[in-house]
């Protein structure tokens, strides 16, 4: 009804008086300030501005100025404005009719709630309108024509433009309203961040650029968020204009699970003839790769391949691409609780042996999301702020592959029943592991193991800029969240969350919960290792019963899948060995070189199980995760970093194995540049390898430079120098 009255407003409006025949006025040019207002609306970094392309923030004003033929006359000259949203995949949605008042009544007559349009200054023929967009706009592209008509004559003339509108973290009326300034430059403005990948020992920072300014960028999202909406079939305007509902699409439309997602992915070789999941260093390749594909075939070709950190971070580039403030977060430790039932089990046979047959819960290396930062609605106050959303494609919600957003003050609290998918989130980061041991005495012929583990950590970026940033294990910029997902272990309010995350599942145990026995002490350590040393395990165990004990001791090592599937066995040892009253045994293993060479798999981790018997009876078990160090590569810079300056990149290191590397290269990526560089010689064990490349710097701002070194022998050897490029003199 109410775009029906719109329209006979506006009908009535360019009727009325049609039998004068004085002369008529009419737009001779327009100015619609494309720069000017992406100053004011801080999109000024967007590419399609050049189309042109007026990008603005939804809630906040922007201005078209006209030029009329005749001088601007109060009494005869009457101005409209029509908007519609521009489909980006042909749905047709109705127009919206809007009066442009005059400066003098604009305050008596706005509804906040609808688009509004004022006259804010006139200067003869020259009148500049002001033009706001109502907080709850969706997100996507319009089209906006200001028309003129001159009072009594039929006559209209008319300026348009398209326009991108997206969500606005600065306005207080926009559910994404964030209220800090550095926060949003951070998690809105930032092209280029960090997401960390690695173990809990040995973190690894890896540069990302999110590319979300790029001319390919915007447009994909909106086509995906369409697409998505069209295909739940009870999307409207509106749902395109709510955060919660725009989240959850971006976790699906970023995988290809559906059909209908950016990328695909795959955990194991082979990936040629396409993209290893660890050679990308940013979405703007992933979304050029989408877009050449949509351009050339006119279909969703998804690009190959991702693993969780593209994924989140693609997903945190389209999110800020949209005005969604969002940061990737890894998960180190994470738990995949397939069944939902808060605990990840893993089942050994009586010798403790895995049976891998069994294991469908898995704990990963780590795992990387994405937060997006919004007000809820829908759920207890509160529980606003970041909100947890995977696109890594596991588990099915509502019949997809996707996952949040998930309240991560929720999460924190326990209280799990909010949507969306915060159960899965919250055995990510706080499911317990438990061993379970085949034992046919007993009555359901298992014996059940609490496991001593070390808890999850969850780390992103710091919020700043960073320069001459070196690769790994460089910790000067990471950020722990731990405690926005958890209480601290063995506190009170720990306990109270997983007690309501139990309760909230339904969870009924049929083993009772039992404390671990501290008669036994178990401290494992894994000692640091480069990659080419011998792998050191030692495990004490220690006695606190006042009795001499007989102990067997398993120590099982094997490589791993960063998602914590088994790759090969690396050690299998066994030691018997008797403990005095209160006193500490040993257990000590060395994997050599040539026995795990050749066996590491993606990211070179490996996992060690303990398991002890004690007198021919219990059992106590331990688990811990590390991976192999690799050298750093160092990158040093000769040059002025400034337009117009060449820069001279050299990147070197050193072999760090007993043997010679071959088949080696290098590859160099800089402002959309991928340079490979191969090494025609072997390099000889403990030998300096380095490459020299030379760059035009073109623009200013941040840019990286990565470079990763390959080779038969191990790979992913790698740097990058983030550089404040300074515009020409």
């Amino acid at each position: 009804m109410g775009s029906i009255m719109n329209i006979a407003v506006f009908l009535l409006f360019f009727s009325i008086g049609e039998i004068f025949c004085s002369p008529f006025n009419k737009i001779i040019d327009a100015d619609w300030k494309i720069r000017e207002n992406a100053e004011r609306h801080r999109t000024s970094s967007y590419e399609m501005l050049d189309n042109p392309l007026l990008v603005i923030r939804r809630g906040e004003s922007f201005n078209v100025k006209i030029q009329l033929q005749e001088n601007y006359d109060v009494s005869k000259d009457q101005l409209r404005l029509t908007v519609i949203y521009d489909s980006q995949i042909g749905l047709k949605y109705e127009p919206i009719f809007v009066t442009v008042f005059s400066k003098a009544e604009k305050d008596s007559i706005f509804d906040e709630s609808r688009w509004k349009a004022f006259t804010e200054e006139i200067n003869g023929k020259y009148v500049s309108i002001n033009i706001t967009a109502p907080a709850d706009t969706a997100v996507g592209f319009w089209n906006v024509t200001v028309d003129h008509k001159t009072k009594g004559k039929k006559h209209v003339s008319s300026t348009s433009q398209q326009l991108a509108i997206l969500f606005n973290p600065w306005c207080e009326d926009d559910n994404v309203y964030m209220p800090n300034e550095e926060h949003r430059r951070e998690y809105v403005l930032n092209p280029i961040g960090q997401v960390y990948l690695g173990s809990h020992d040995y973190m690894m920072p890896k540069v990302w650029k999110y590319g979300q300014f790029s001319s390919y960028v915007l447009p994909i999202v909106i086509i995906l968020l369409e697409n998505y909406g069209r295909q739940q079939g009870t999307w409207d305007l509106s749902t395109l204009g709510h955060p919660v509902h725009v989240s959850r699409a971006l976790s699906s439309v970023i995988n290809a699970n559906d059909g209908n997602g950016i990328i695909a992915g795959k955990w194991n070789e082979p990936y040629a003839p396409f993209t290893e999941p660890d050679k990308w260093v940013g979405s703007e390749a992933i979304f050029k790769e989408f877009f050449d594909g949509l351009a050339e075939h006119h279909n969703l070709n998804p690009v190959r391949w991702g693993q969780c950190w593209v994924f989140a971070s693609t997903t945190t580039a389209a999110a800020r691409a949209i005005g969604l403030p969002a940061r990737p977060v890894s998960c180190f430790g994470s738990r995949h609780d397939t069944d939902e039932s808060l605990t990840i089990d893993t089942y050994f046979d009586e010798n403790g042996h895995l049976l891998e047959e069994m294991n469908n819960d898995m704990e990963w290396n780590f795992h990387v999301w994405t937060e997006a930062w919004m007000s809820r609605d829908d759920v207890p106050d509160g529980f606003g702020g970041w909100q947890a959303i995977d696109a890594t494609p596991q588990e099915q919600s509502d019949g997809l592959s996707q996952a949040g957003p998930a309240p991560v003050n929720a999460i924190r609290a326990g209280e799990i029943g909010y949507g969306y998918d915060a159960a899965f989130v919250f055995g990510e980061v706080d499911a317990d592991i438990v061993h379970w041991f085949r034992n046919e005495s007993d009555i359901l012929g298992w014996t059940k193991v609490p496991v001593d583990q070390i808890p999850t950590t969850v780390f992103t970026k710091k919020i700043g800029n960073f320069n001459n940033s070196h690769a790994l294990n460089y910790r000067e910029f990471d950020e722990d969240v731990t405690d926005t997902y958890k209480y601290p272990e063995d506190s009170y309010q720990r306990r109270v969350a997983k007690r309501n995350a139990q309760e909230n599942r339904g969870l009924k145990f049929i083993f009772d919960e039992k404390p671990i026995d501290d008669n036994i002490e178990l401290h494992l350590k894994i000692h640091e290792t480069y990659f080419g040393e011998f792998i050191k395990i030692t495990l004490n165990i220690v006695n606190k019963f006042n009795k001499k004990i007989s102990v067997s001791s398993l120590l099982n090592v094997n490589s791993i899948y960063y998602r914590g599937l088994i790759a090969n066995s690396l050690a299998l040892n066994k030691l018997n060995l008797e403990i005095g009253e209160r006193g500490t045994g040993t257990h000590e293993i060395y994997i050599k070189p040539d026995e795990y060479l050749g066996k590491m798999v993606d990211f070179d981790v490996f996992k060690v199980f303990a398991i002890v018997s004690v007198d021919g009876g219990r059992i106590w078990s331990k688990e811990a995760t590390s991976m192999l160090k690799k050298p750093s590569l160092n990158i040093t810079l000769n040059g002025h970093i400034r337009v117009g300056e060449k820069l001279n990149v050299n990147a070197s290191f050193v072999n760090p194995l007993n043997e010679q590397l071959t088949d080696g290269y290098f590859i160099i990526e800089f402002n959309g540049q991928r340079i490979i560089k191969k090494v025609h010689e072997e390099i000889n064990a403990k030998e300096t390898v380095s490459i020299t490349e030379q760059f035009e710097l073109t623009s200013s701002g941040y840019e990286a430079i990565v470079v990763t070194f390959h080779c038969k022998q191990m790979s992913d050897i790698y740097g990058y120098v983030v550089l404040d490029i300074s515009p020409k003199n």
